[in-house]
């Protein structure tokens, strides 16, 4: 065990760039993104601790400060790339995975693995979906209504169908007696997605040429 070990670690997730397919007036690395996520999780589970206290925010932060560990393995890849098709996705997991072990011997981190393979699992891992695609819904609204960065209002139509997605799939089954609290956050994340898609932007017909 080594704090060189460490230091590398958090050196690679500050190197790896997200959104690698668009150009960005703020670009963004992994480690940002972490940091925006644990933030984003800290505030949700008050929220929902508020209305049914039974939720361990030390799991939910635990699996947000790991959930994307991955990409330093793999860097960033782009959400087509990666969902393709079920064999490139397999093989994609199996890269991650062996990554995952392999950071976890390396620095002595005895609960990696199962941390990195529940992170989006159950309640606290519904929590990280969220904030998850929280930060990504942020980046869109800063790039295009901020920075009027135009390249990123076609990303954001892919972020309603996760959004909705992150709704039915996890937050309906792990959350359901919080779906108030849930339910607020969406209805105003997809408010912003609406602001981001009204935005006038002569690129459009670029993207949807192809």
């Amino acid at each position: 065990m080594t704090v060189d070990g460490i230091f590398s670690l958090v050196s690679r997730l500050s190197g790896i760039q997200r959104f690698s397919m668009l150009k960005m007036c703020h670009p963004e690395n992994v480690l940002e993104h972490v940091g925006m996520v644990c933030i984003f999780c800290y505030i949700i589970t008050d929220w929902l601790n508020q209305v049914e206290p039974n939720i361990d925010i030390g799991k939910v932060l635990t699996r947000a400060v790991v959930h994307d560990f991955d990409e330093t393995i793999t860097g960033d890849v782009p959400r087509p790339t990666k969902y393709f098709s079920k064999e490139l996705r397999a093989s994609m997991t199996q890269l991650e995975m062996n990554g995952i072990a392999n950071l976890a011997r390396k620095l002595h981190l005895a609960t990696l693995v199962m941390d990195h393979a529940v992170a989006k699992e159950h309640k606290e891992g519904a929590i990280v979906a969220l904030a998850d695609i929280m930060a990504a819904i942020h980046r869109v609204w800063e790039e295009v209504l901020i920075y009027n960065n135009h390249h990123f209002v076609e990303p954001a139509k892919g972020m309603r169908e996760v959004l909705v997605n992150v709704r039915e799939k996890s937050i309906g089954k792990f959350l359901p007696g919080q779906h108030y609290v849930i339910d607020v956050i969406i209805k105003d994340l997809d408010a912003v997605l609406t602001k981001v898609l009204q935005h006038p932007c002569e690129l459009m017909e670029l993207h949807n040429a192809n």
